[in-house]
């Protein structure tokens, strides 16, 4: 359960969340440290599901974690200790990882996008990827041990240079890292690639069922002269039923060949069971072709079997892994944002954001059925790129829009009801003839109750 911290905020966050999650000590301290930052009016009464993912390691070993979004986590051997003595850790840890990428996703968190100069001038961030990372132990916070990193190949689909930043502690305000950061062609993609089509040449057609023998079944054998063929001499010894319909042509009746014929060819049919279509030639260059199914009986009929098993089990296994492939090439992502962290904390690659054509206004809050705004926080949805912009109570005299693009604008009360403006609302309301610094009022209408951030930004992109 997650409690949303009511800070001016603007996003464009491109990675992915996953679910599954438990307590979170970054973000426990992160929401204490809000409560007691003057800056921070109320706090949003919604809640939301967890957006983390929970790997468990052994603590001794080097791990390389996948995240659903494609994301790769290099975890070394004995990397933690416990954050309140300093000791090593043993056993297993339970490591966090959390994706920040869509508007739903973004509103979910409480993670400030306002970075304060040192001359207390703040900058709301454009983002090209961030997460969280975490790890614990029965409870128990961890941190890294003195000289460890963890290495993180963040997905990406955001090109160009951004710098990368860490949230302090306190979860109030950003460090820089680095600068000018990068991204590199993902090489996973082509790695999976290769491996699909090896995979490939495992897959094998359904192997035919055998014919049992039945008491009274005409049999007859072939003589395999001139065959070297591993597969033929693996028939040695086989009898053969006729399968086809003219009885003239059943080498088991008696005088049915009137002239000696050897085996020149062999092929499958088109039946579902072991059935071949066989071409003799007499000393004649004469040719007959009849159909006729091999007859295993005993141990050529366990061993037939035994084959068949095998051969069905390898086309299993490498189905279920060409499929597993292609379920992680269609979440991965064309780049790759690589850094190595010493510290578990929430990164951020950033720029600041500006939009020098927005218009500024004195907004006035309402909610259909007249609902209470205390405590709710409002959020601008510019565009259809990753932004959000949130306003609270004491921001309302500062709100800002470009009334030229497309904007939305969506509240969440303390029950999880949603309320909004959609684009073509906002359109209707010709805010590019209103005058700058004046009071324009926003009466949001209801929509229903939404917990899950994948279902608010799936509502997000329908309005």
């Amino acid at each position: 359960m997650k409690h949303v911290s009511l800070i001016l905020a603007a996003f464009i966050l491109i990675t992915a969340c996953s679910e599954q999650s438990t307590t979170n000590p970054i973000q426990e301290n992160r929401q204490n440290s809000a409560l007691k930052d003057n800056k921070v009016q109320a706090l949003i009464g919604a809640t939301f599901l967890t957006l983390a993912q929970t790997f468990r390691i052994i603590h001794n070993k080097r791990h390389t974690i996948r995240t659903d979004e494609g994301t790769r986590i290099e975890v070394p051997e004995n990397a933690f200790v416990y954050k309140d003595d300093g000791k090593p850790v043993e056993g297993e840890v339970e490591l966090e990882f959390s994706e920040y990428s869509n508007r739903g996703e973004i509103i979910a968190s409480d993670i400030t996008m306002v970075h304060t100069k040192e001359n207390g001038e703040e900058e709301v961030f454009e983002s090209a990827g961030m997460f969280e990372i975490s790890a614990s132990q029965d409870g128990r916070e961890l941190e890294l041990a003195e000289g460890k990193e963890i290495k993180v190949e963040l997905a990406t689909d955001v090109d160009g240079p951004f710098d990368f930043w860490q949230l302090n502690e306190e979860g109030t305000n950003w460090e820089l890292k680095d600068t000018d950061c990068q991204p590199i062609k993902n090489p996973y993609i082509e790695e999976q690639e290769e491996e699909m089509r090896q995979l490939e040449t495992q897959i094998q057609p359904t192997p035919k069922k055998p014919v049992k023998y039945q008491k009274g079944d005409q049999l007859f054998d072939i003589k395999l002269a001139g065959f070297s063929s591993d597969y033929l001499r693996d028939m040695n010894g086989v009898m053969w039923k006729y399968s086809g319909t003219d009885p003239k042509l059943n080498p088991a009746n008696i005088g049915a060949f009137a002239t000696t014929y050897k085996l020149v060819h062999l092929d499958t049919t088109e039946q579902p069971f072991l059935e071949y279509r066989l071409t003799f030639e007499s000393n004649d260059n004469r040719e007959l072709t009849i159909d006729a199914v091999p007859i295993y009986q005993g141990k050529l009929l366990d061993r037939k079997n035994k084959l068949m098993a095998e051969i069905m089990a390898r086309t299993v296994a490498a189905s279920k892994e060409m499929k597993k492939i292609s379920d992680q090439l269609k979440r991965e992502k064309a780049l790759l944002r690589v850094f190595n962290v010493d510290e578990l904390a929430v990164y951020n690659y950033d720029v600041y954001y500006y939009d020098p054509k927005v218009t500024h206004f004195v907004a006035d809050f309402s909610l259909e059925g007249g609902g209470d705004i205390a405590g709710m926080s409002f959020y601008l949805l510019p565009t259809d790129r990753r932004i959000v912009v949130q306003y609270y109570e004491g921001s309302f005299e500062k709100f800002s829009i470009n009334p030229d693009i497309k904007n939305r604008l969506i509240a969440i009360d303390t029950d999880n009801q949603v309320y909004y403006l959609s684009s073509r609302d906002l359109r209707k309301m010709n805010l590019k003839k209103r005058e700058p610094g004046s009071t324009i009022q926003f009466k949001l209408k209801k929509h229903i109750k939404i917990e899950d951030p994948t279902e608010l930004e799936a509502f997000i992109q329908s309005v």
